[in-house]
Order: C-alpha cells, then sequence, then structure tokens
C-alpha cells in the first residue's frame, strides 16, 4: 500500500509539472518543433534542435539500460530494500556510471528542453542538485549494507561520468 502512495504521489508530481510546461509555453514549443521539420529555416537552428533529439533519446537509452541491468534490484530513489536489493549491481552501464539511471534522465530532460528550445533548461542545474543529493544517500546506505565491495565499487566507478 505504501508503495502504491508514492507511486501515485510521484506520477502526480510528474504531471504537475508537464501540464505546468504545457500552460506555460502553450504548447508552442511542440508546435514548433514539429512545424521545423517542414519549414525551411536556418541549418544551425535545425541542428540544434536534431542534437537536442539525440540527447533525449541517448539519455533515455541509458536510463532504459539501466534500469534491465538492474531487474529485480529495482528499488525506490534514495532507499535500500534489503529483500529486495540483494546484490551489487556492476555491469553494464553500472560498470561506467555509478548512477547511469540519473544520468541518462539528466541527459534526457537536457535534450528535450534543447530540442524544444524551452527556457526549462535554466531548471537543469536544479534538477542536477537534487539528483546529486539522491545519489549521495543511496551511495551512504549502499557503503553501509555492502560495506567494503561497494567502497571498492566506489573508488573504481565515478558516480556519474
Amino acid at each position: 500500500m505504501p508503495q502504491d502512495w508514492v507511486r501515485w504521489t510521484l506520477s502526480a508530481i510528474w504531471l504537475f509539472v508537464f501540464t505546468l510546461w504545457i500552460i506555460t509555453s502553450r504548447g508552442s514549443n511542440i508546435a514548433n518543433f514539429f512545424r521545423s521539420l517542414t519549414n525551411v529555416r536556418s541549418t544551425s537552428i535545425v541542428l540544434f534542435e536534431i542534437a537536442g533529439l539525440i540527447l533525449t533519446i541517448g539519455g533515455a537509452g541509458l536510463a532504459s539500460w539501466a534500469k534491465v541491468v538492474m531487474g529485480t534490484n529495482w528499488g525506490r530513489p534514495a532507499q535500500h530494500d534489503k529483500d529486495v536489493q540483494s546484490s551489487l549491481v556492476t555491469t553494464g552501464p553500472f560498470a561506467y556510471s555509478r548512477n547511469p539511471l540519473y544520468l541518462g534522465l539528466l541527459i534526457m530532460v537536457i535534450g528535450q528542453e534543447i530540442a524544444l528550445h524551452s527556457y526549462l533548461i535554466v531548471l537543469a542545474p536544479l534538477f542536477f542538485i537534487a539528483i546529486t543529493m539522491a545519489a549521495a544517500a543511496e551511495e551512504k546506505l549502499l557503503a553501509h549494507h555492502f560495506g567494503k565491495s561497494y567502497l571498492t565499487y566506489q573508488s573504481r566507478v565515478p558516480r556519474f561520468l
């Protein structure tokens, strides 16, 4: 029951942020992006949009890959459930970043804002701070639970890149 409440709360927050974005931009960013595919415009602007789209797809791919590799070790952010998260995942994207899912989400958000010419990109540093705080909290829990094996992994692999 508590997990359902958390899921509903996170979904409501996401829906609120998305709705706020749509209202503040009045949908013009989305319309401009799709219009840009048919209008002849400056090459640099189109390349900028394509770069944002590539970042969005790449970030989503990285986050998805991390989720698949985590498998049954997936848990709520910044928490550690000993019953569910019983092994330390160090393969796949976790061999290059201790937090590839967070990194993928950050890259995806920045890519979306670039592709859609959104002023909300100024909030990216706040998002980075939030995921850094969540990652730090998770790392304390993992160090406590996995001990020396996590500390060795932590010294070998960077937090994000």
